[in-house]
């Protein structure tokens, strides 16, 4: 997933009050959605440090709780969603590799060179985070 930084001008990065950091926003976070979607409630008993965190982090956000948590839910159901694209595409290019090669060994080291790129590439990513 691409990171960008909103630049006011060659040198300057936009300011926002709500985030005391240095923070890049993804394609996601800039992308305003102009259409309304169904909603459901789900109700969640959270330890009473758990809210107190969550008041502090949306406080600090100039943000709501609600708001807060939905973000937090959409990032790490993305991130799983992603995952699991990844593996199903993994299974399946193994699968195939079965059905072209006799070699036991020579698909085993393609699996490997795949998933080894694939973690470099995470890391690299989480390394910009």
């Amino acid at each position: 997933m691409p990171f960008v930084k909103i630049l006011i001008s060659e040198s300057e990065t936009l300011e926002n009050d709500r985030f005391n950091d240095d923070r890049e926003f993804t394609i996601e976070e800039l992308t305003a959605r102009a259409y309304p979607r169904k909603a459901e409630t789900l109700s969640v008993l959270v330890p009473e440090n758990v809210m107190k965190s969550l008041k502090e982090i949306a406080d600090r956000r100039g943000t709501t709780i609600d708001a807060l948590v939905r973000l937090y839910i959409g990032q790490c159901l993305r991130k799983d969603l992603s995952d699991l694209f990844k593996n199903t595409v993994l299974e399946r290019t193994e699968e195939i590799l079965r059905q072209h090669l006799s070699s036991e060994e020579e698909i085993i080291g393609i699996m490997q060179k795949i998933r080894s790129s694939y973690q470099s590439r995470v890391k690299n990513h989480e390394n910009r985070i």
